[in-house]
């Protein structure tokens, strides 16, 4: 059955505007709001901006914008005290968790290519780890700090891949958006094993019915992305 799933996942094209109806539409208008900084920062950090856009689209259709502020606040004092093994929760329109943020912040401090250039990562006011995780928190609730966590991502997968010949642009946001999805630090073809699992839109242990991150990126990209970046 699984099997069965999979494959269906792979080889079928679904129309992700019908099956997600309003959430996508919603999702529509969030990136709309958000155009300007996504091309913005985009063009500062010369990556791009199809990519990017693409890449971080599904979370937008994920994010819910009633969830509990009670259990928000809850979990961010988790963190803060005691750290992601504690407490890793996705935060803001980009829907970044902090091992995300750290991780970034980790691997650009370990780049000497990418350490000038996104050195405001790792410029936090205070070295005590506590005071660190209440900023990243408070940065990852920030849509422009986001997009250059995201820009960074952009750049560290690049490196990751700069020996590989994209065939199109639809097999780069592929690659891009799994790794985005599952777990950037792993290697490629770990990363490209993570094509054929459907975990969207409830994670892996939901037993029904899903869909695989980037196909909904890429549905993204040639279906609704020139319609609203180039206009």
């Amino acid at each position: 059955m699984n099997t069965l799933v999979i494959l269906l996942c792979v080889w079928f094209p679904n129309n992700f505007q019908k099956i997600f109806g309003m959430d996508y539409d919603n999702a529509v208008k969030k990136i709309t709001k958000h155009k300007n900084e996504i091309s913005f920062f985009s063009s500062y950090y010369k990556t791009d901006t199809s990519v990017i856009a693409s890449t971080i689209f599904p979370e937008m259709i994920r994010y819910s914008s009633f969830s509990d502020f009670i259990e928000t606040k809850a979990l961010e004092m988790l963190y803060t005290d005691f750290g992601k093994e504690a407490a890793d929760f996705s935060i803001g329109d980009y829907q970044m968790k902090p091992s995300f943020a750290e991780n970034i912040e980790f691997e650009v401090e370990s780049e000497a290519k990418l350490k000038q250039k996104y050195q405001v990562l790792n410029g936090f006011k205070d070295t005590a780890l506590r005071v660190k995780r209440m900023e990243r928190l408070m940065r990852l609730q920030n849509t422009n700090w986001q997009m250059i966590y995201v820009n960074a991502f952009f750049d560290i997968v690049s490196l990751k891949t700069e020996n590989i010949h994209w065939k199109n642009q639809t097999e780069k946001i592929r690659f891009f958006a799994t790794a985005y999805n599952s777990n950037f630090k792993q290697s490629i073809s770990y990363i490209e094993n993570q094509y054929t699992h459907c975990n969207f839109p409830y994670g892996q242990k939901y037993n029904g019915k899903q869909y695989n991150y980037a196909d909904v990126s890429i549905y993204f990209y040639a279906n609704t992305f020139q319609n609203i970046f180039t206009n």
